[in-house]
Parts: structure tokens; C-alpha cells; sequence
């Protein structure tokens, strides 16, 4: 049976956030969209993601693109009717700071 197809949502602040990237930062940050896509599980499952928030409530995953300072975050919504992706926000973060993410 093959895997349920996962949408990509945004919330309204990340096109800002995309907005503001050059425009080789903005391909890059496409591409790690749909790898995000293909697996967006957590490093411990198989996938990209690294847990940045975690409660009893949600989850949220964060994905460095490479060595560039870009992250993503992001969390998976699963429901009875599809499965998706919300993109929370895009930034780029300098190598002192990334171990926040």
C-alpha cells in the first residue's frame, strides 16, 4: 500500500520570511522543502527532522539546510482525513546561535 500523500502548508508569516532570503538561499530552502516532504520524522525515525519544541501538546521539528545557517521549522499534523506539513518559519541563523535549533 503506498504511503499517504503529505501536504505542504503554510502559515502566513514564512512567505515573508522566504521573501527576505536571496535568491540562491530561497532555492535552497525549496529543495529542503521537499526533502522535509519525502521524510519529515525525526533523526531517531529515519528522517531530517530535530526536535526544537516538544510538550504534551505538540511537536515541533527544525531542519538545518547543510551548512548555509538555514533552518526550518516545522511541525506534522496527522488527522483521519490527510496528513500535512505546517512550515512554521524560515531563517537564517549564524553558527554561534544554531545550537538553539
Amino acid at each position: 500500500m503506498p504511503s499517504p500523500q503529505i501536504m505542504i502548508r503554510y502559515h502566513k508569516n514564512i512567505v515573508d520570511d522566504i521573501n527576505m532570503l536571496s535568491g540562491n538561499e530561497r532555492k535552497i530552502v525549496m529543495d529542503f522543502i521537499n526533502k522535509i516532504k519525502e521524510n519529515p520524522f525525526k533523526i531517531s525515525e529515519g528522517g531530517l527532522g530535530k526536535v526544537a519544541v516538544e510538550s504534551e501538546f505538540e511537536k515541533m521539528m527544525s531542519v538545518k539546510a547543510d551548512d548555509t545557517g538555514i533552518h526550518i521549522v516545522y511541525k506534522i499534523i496527522n488527522s483521519k482525513k490527510s496528513n500535512s506539513i505546517l512550515l512554521i518559519f524560515v531563517s537564517v541563523v549564524s553558527d554561534s546561535a544554531s545550537n538553539l535549533f
